[in-house]
C-alpha cells in the first residue's frame, strides 16, 4: 500500500466529488421518473451514465493513490489506440452522412441533439490525443 499521507488532501477532494456524482445520480433518477417528456427522460440518462463514468474514473485515482500504482507500458496503448481510432472513424463517418442530409428547417431539438453527438466525437478525439502524449511520456521514462 503506498504512503497516503502526502495524497491526503487529493483522496478526501476525491471522494466529495464522489459523492457529488452519487447526489446527481440520485437526483437524476428523480426528475426521470417524475417527468413525462422523452427529451428530460433522455437528458437526465446522460446525466446518469456521465455521473457513473466519472465515479469510475475517479476510484481509479484514489486506488492508484492508495493501492496500487497505474503502470502502463507502450506496448499496451497499442490495443486501446487500434479500438478508439476504429470507434473515431466510424462514429465520425455516420455523423458526416447524418449531418450531409440535415436540412437547416429541422428543429432545433434535433440540431441540439446532433450538436451535442458531435460534442461527444470531439472529446473522443481529444482523449485520443492525449493517449498520445501519455505514451509519449511512457516511453520517455521507460
Amino acid at each position: 500500500m503506498k504512503e497516503t499521507f502526502y495524497y491526503q488532501d487529493l483522496i478526501k477532494a476525491m471522494e466529495a466529488w464522489m459523492d457529488s456524482e452519487d447526489q446527481t445520480i440520485k437526483d437524476a433518477e428523480y426528475m426521470k421518473n417524475e417527468v413525462d417528456s422523452p427529451f428530460v427522460k433522455m437528458t437526465m440518462e446522460m446525466l446518469i451514465h456521465d455521473a457513473e463514468k466519472h465515479k469510475i474514473i475517479q476510484q481509479m485515482v484514489i486506488d492508484s493513490l492508495t493501492k496500487e500504482a497505474i503502470h502502463l507500458s507502450p506496448n499496451e496503448f497499442a490495443p486501446l489506440k487500434e479500438v478508439l481510432n476504429t470507434q473515431i472513424v466510424e462514429e465520425s463517418e455516420s455523423l458526416m452522412r447524418v449531418m450531409a442530409t440535415l436540412d437547416k428547417k429541422e428543429p432545433r431539438i434535433t440540431r441540439y441533439l446532433l450538436s451535442y453527438l458531435g460534442a461527444d466525437e470531439a472529446g473522443r478525439r481529444e482523449l485520443v490525443g492525449r493517449l498520445n502524449e501519455l505514451k509519449l511520456s511512457t516511453i520517455q521514462i521507460s
